[in-house]
Formats: C-alpha cells, sequence, structure tokens
C-alpha cells in the first residue's frame, strides 16, 4: 500500500467528460477531483495539492491554455504535470503553445481510456517518487542535523575530560598537601585521610563516568579503517593508559560499595583446583622473571566444586598470590587448599606462603587496612594502591569467612583465608568428569613482544574461554613452554634476545628429546610472501598466521585442534 494519497484533478466543462475519465482512473485509488471551467481549477489548486492535472483546451471564459498559464505562475503548482484534452485537431502551433506553458502530452477526444489510463499511471507514479525523495531528503536532512548536535555534544564531553583531568592535577597537589600535612600532626592526618577518602568516592564516579565514554569512543574509533597508523598507535597507547587506570578505579569502587554495603555476592559452583590453576597460570610470567617457583598442595579432601562465589574467591587469590610474587625476590610461592568439616560445616582453608621479605612487626597490625603498604620509602620499590589486602579481608568478611597473617621479618609470610562452603550437589560421579572438564579449557601461549599486540590477543582468547600464557620474547617464550606445556602457541617471529624461528626450533628439540607430541605452534608475522611462509613451515611450525589478525579466523583455527586431536606426532 502507497504511503501517499494521490489526488488528480480532472478540468472540463462537460459532465459527461468528466465521468467517462473518472470512471475511468478509479480503480487506480486515485483522490479525484472535478472542475467545470478554469476558475473552479484555480480555486481548488489554492487549497489541495495535485498529482496530475487532466486539463480541456476548449472551455468558455478561460481556456485550458490560460488556465494553464496562471498554473505556471504559481509557486506551489508551477511543478504539477498538466496532460491537455482536446476534441480538435492539434496544429504544430497549438502543440508548442502547450508544451510552452508545462504541458507533458496531449490526448485527444473521443478518449482511448487504456491510453489515458497509462498517462495518468505514469505521471501519477513519478509524482509519488518525487514525494518519497522529497521525504527521505527531509530524513537525509534531520539525520544530519542530529549528526551535528552528536558531534556537538561530543566535543562538549571531551572538553568536560579535559576539565577532569585539570581537576585531578589539582586534586593530586591536593593529596601531595594533605600527605606533608600528616608528617605535622596525626591529628590533622586523620582529618586529612577521611577527607582523601570522601574525595576519592566523589572523584571515582567522575571519573569513571567521562572513562567509561572516552574508552567506548576509543574501541568504536579503533575499529574504522579511518585512522592513520600514527592515529591508531596513539589510540591504543590511550585505551592502554586508560585501562590500567580503570582498574584503580575498580579497586576503589569495590572498596566503596564494600564499605556502603551495596556489594552483592552470588552463590554458584567453584571448583577450586580451576580457580587456582588459573591464576598460577596468569602469574607464571611475572614468576619465572624472579625465578620464583610456583607450587600448589591442593588436599584430595577438597570436593571438586563447591558453592561459593568464583569470581571474588578469584579475586582473593589473585591479590595475595600477586603479593606473594611481588614482594618475593626469589625462592618459592606455595598454595595450600584443604577442607574440613566443624559443627556440619564445610570449611575451605587457603594458605598462600611465600619465602620473601616479609612483614615488619609494627607494620601486621594495620596491613589490612586501606592504602597500607609495607613500602614506604620515597624510592618505592613495589608498585600499588595498597588496596588490595584491604578488599581481600572485606571480601573474607563477607563470605562469613576470616583472614590472617603470620610473617617473619627477612624469611617469608604466610596469608590464611578461611571461608564456610558447602560441596555442591552437582558434582558428577562420572569416571571422565575430570576429563570432560580438562577438554573444556585450553591453554595458549603468546609469544609476542609488542606488549599492546600481546595484550589485545590475551583480551581476545580470554573472551573465547582460553587460559592464556604470556612471552616478551623466545627465551621468555621457551621457559614458559617448559613450564606451563601450552597446547597451543602463537609465536611471533621477530622477537628481541631470540626470534621465534628459533624458539620453535628449541621446543621442537625439547619434545624430540622427551618424546613428547609435537605441540601445535603458529608463527605470527606481517610477512605473507611464500619464502616467509615456508621459514615458519621449516622451522618447525605448524601453521602461518598473518598480520593483521582476523581473529575470528584465528578462533577457528585454534577451536579445530580443541576438538580434535591436540598435536601432531613429532
Amino acid at each position: 500500500m502507497s504511503l501517499y494519497n494521490l489526488k488528480v484533478l480532472v478540468v472540463d466543462d462537460s459532465e459527461e467528460n468528466i465521468l467517462a475519465i473518472t470512471s475511468a482512473i478509479s480503480d487506480h485509488n486515485y483522490s479525484i477531483s472535478t472542475a467545470r471551467s478554469g476558475k473552479d481549477a484555480l480555486r481548488l489548486l489554492l487549497s489541495e495539492d495535485f498529482a496530475v492535472i487532466l486539463l480541456d483546451v476548449r472551455m468558455p471564459v478561460i481556456d485550458g491554455f490560460e488556465t494553464a498559464a496562471m498554473i505556471r505562475e504559481m509557486e506551489r503548482t508551477a511543478d504539477i504535470p498538466i496532460i491537455f484534452l482536446t476534441a480538435y485537431d492539434t496544429n504544430n502551433e497549438e502543440i508548442r503553445k502547450g508544451y510552452s506553458l508545462g504541458g507533458v502530452d496531449f490526448i485527444q477526444k473521443p478518449f482511448n481510456m487504456e491510453i489515458l489510463k497509462a498517462k495518468v499511471e505514469v505521471f501519477a507514479d513519478l509524482h509519488r517518487k518525487d514525494l518519497e525523495i522529497r521525504r527521505q531528503s527531509k530524513q537525509l536532512s534531520t539525520a544530519n542535523v542530529k549528526l551535528a548536535d552528536t558531534n556537538r555534544k561530543l566535543m562538549e564531553r571531551q572538553q568536560e575530560l579535559a576539565d577532569k583531568v585539570i581537576e585531578l592535577e589539582e586534586a593530586n597537589t591536593r593529596m601531595t598537601a594533605m600527605n606533608d600535612a600528616l608528617v605535622i600532626a596525626k591529628e590533622k592526618g586523620e582529618q586529612a585521610n577521611k577527607a582523601k577518602n570522601l574525595f576519592l568516592n566523589n572523584m571515582n564516579h567522575e571519573i569513571r563516568t567521562p572513562m567509561n565514554g572516552m574508552l567506548g569512543m576509543i574501541d568504536l574509533i579503533l575499529q574504522t579503517n579511518e585512522v592513520t597508523p600514527i592515529q591508531r598507535n596513539r589510540l591504543e597507547m590511550a585505551k592502554t593508559a586508560g585501562i590500567s587506570l580503570m582498574h584503580v578505579i575498580s579497586d576503589i569502587l569495590d572498596v566503596a560499595r564494600i564499605e556502603s554495603e551495596t556489594l552483592q555476592l552470588y552463590r554458584d559452583d567453584v571448583n577450586v583446583r580451576d580457580s587456582i590453576s588459573t591464576v598460577i597460570n596468569l602469574l607464571s610470567i611475572e614468576a619465572a622473571k624472579k625465578k620464583i617457583e610456583l607450587r600448589q598442595n591442593i588436599a584430595s579432601a577438597v570436593p571438586e566444586l563447591i558453592q561459593g562465589n568464583d569470581v571474588r574467591i578469584s579475586q582473593i587469590l589473585l591479590n595475595l598470590i600477586g603479593n606473594a610474587v611481588k614482594f618475593t625476590p626469589a625462592g618459592s610461592v606455595t598454595i595450600h587448599a584443604g577442607f574440613s568439616v566443624k559443627k556440619n560445616a564445610g570449611l575451605l582453608s587457603l594458605k598462600i606462603s611465600d619465602t620473601g621479605i616479609g612483614i615488619p612487626v609494627k607494620h601486621l597490625e594495620g596491613i589490612f587496612d586501606a592504602f597500607i603498604q609495607v613500602d614506604l620509602s620515597d624510592t618505592k620499590i613495589y608498585e600499588g594502591a595498597g588496596l588490595g589486602l584491604s578488599i581481600c579481608k572485606k571480601l573474607v568478611q563477607l563470605m562469613g569467612g576470616n583472614i590472617s597473617v603470620a610473617s617473619e621479618e627477612g624469611k617469608g609470610t604466610t596469608f590464611t583465608v578461611v571461608i564456610p562452603v558447602q560441596a555442591s550437589k552437582t558434582v558428577s560421579d562420572s569416571p571422565d568428569s575430570n576429563e570432560n572438564r580438562k577438554k573444556s579449557v585450553g591453554t595458549i601461549l603468546i609469544a609476542e613482544d609488542d606488549p599492546i599486540n600481546r595484550k589485545v590477543l590475551k583480551e581476545m582468547l580470554n573472551i573465547y574461554g582460553y587460559i592464556v600464557l604470556e612471552a616478551s620474547n623466545g627465551v621468555e617464550a621457551v621457559a614458559t613452554w617448559k613450564c606451563g606445556h601450552p597446547d597451543v602457541t602463537l609465536m611471533d617471529v621477530q622477537m628481541p634476545e631470540m626470534d621465534g624461528l628459533e624458539a620453535t626450533r628449541t621446543i621442537r628439540d625439547h619434545e624430540i628429546g622427551l618424546g613428547r607430541e609435537r605441540s601445535v605452534i603458529y608463527g605470527l608475522t606481517a610477512h605473507v610472501h611464500k619464502d616467509d611462509i615456508n621459514r615458519c613451515l621449516t622451522a618447525g611450525m605448524s601453521g602461518h598466521i598473518g598480520k593483521p589478525i582476523d581473529f575470528k579466523l584465528l578462533s577457528q583455527t585454534i577451536k579445530k585442534h580443541f576438538e580434535g586431536d591436540q598435536g601432531e606426532k613429532a
């Protein structure tokens, strides 16, 4: 059904002709108006819009040509197509006159109704299309206005962000002054600390809102092909810095939500073994750099699945094990997990012990306070906001448990977490349940010297549920591979210290020496010539993935290896 009610004006001094014409074209659902004279026609044209005018040439007082001339003089009717109707033979002079007055055709009486209907239909359809074009033009104009308004709002948001940056710099200046005041007097220091907490709570919201918008806009811009390489690099650096800031803000928000009692903890099935293994894998690169051995000792009494909050238990493990790695120059970090029943209630115990620097006795009492760190020196060797342990304590308390610490300066520290839990009723006694669990998660090593590329790959793979190990050069790649034995390795060809080709050959030699199956190794390189691909294959790589990486294709390629055999024969 048409969106437009098209009107046709029939002008003829003969009632018989008017009836014949309206009868002929009435089956096209036109709205038909009639006039018996040129004067009546002009009156109708002042108030109504018509798609086509059928105009008799020979009429008393004002003939068709005079009427057409007046129609053309009016702006609102000047473009309406006019089909002249005449009972007389038209000579060349009359035809020229009719066309000069805006006529589009002549039809002689008596009418051939089929021809008449066809011509009216053609010009009505042209008018319909003209209306549609005008409608679309109006929509486009409206869209342009909205786009201009959106651009204006974006500029305003950018200005707001710039203002917030200035406010943040001013805030940092004020915080520095507050910290200086702490040295002068304890009472003033306590007041400054309260002011800082209030200030941070307000600033969290004010920073997070524009930060979310900024990161979202950066993502949208990066999805386009309209940025130069230099602009893309700057955008990616801005995004990385923004994400780092968001992590700090998230920690602050966690503290704020816990203190305001708005943090909700859901209960679901938690696989403690998987949670510990995932955290160890995430921290394995940092531990390997410091030659720290990560050990785990999980008691057989620990149920396969427990009822708890997987995200928050993993957050506690990540904070505690991460701190142990951070404050251990060398040695080992051991994770113990146990389970016991007391008064018909299950208790999950987690102990994280390290051989690190230890905590001075004077700092033990306030170690779980917010913004407190063992390293209070001006040199500040260890980075961090000092929120991790405070968050851990509050999360454990929300779970109905407790956390404690024992430490000896210079020898190491042990954190103990005890949480009341219940064994999940959904635990399967099927003998192949562990095997199914193993198949549901794959481990992938990313060997890439560019930290931005490495981060993007890691996040994409995490989305698909893979456990990701990282290495920033060939030497780290080989060491990580030996410790983690990943299912798939994504090996950048060009890396410092040892390139990807040499690292692959070293891994293949190690596999042969151990009699292991060949793991899957894909070469990552921007060089896609046949010779470059052959170099990858000759070095022992399973295949080649060109840069820039098509993440959908990469996911499909990796997925095949977890749906079928996990490796190749060496």
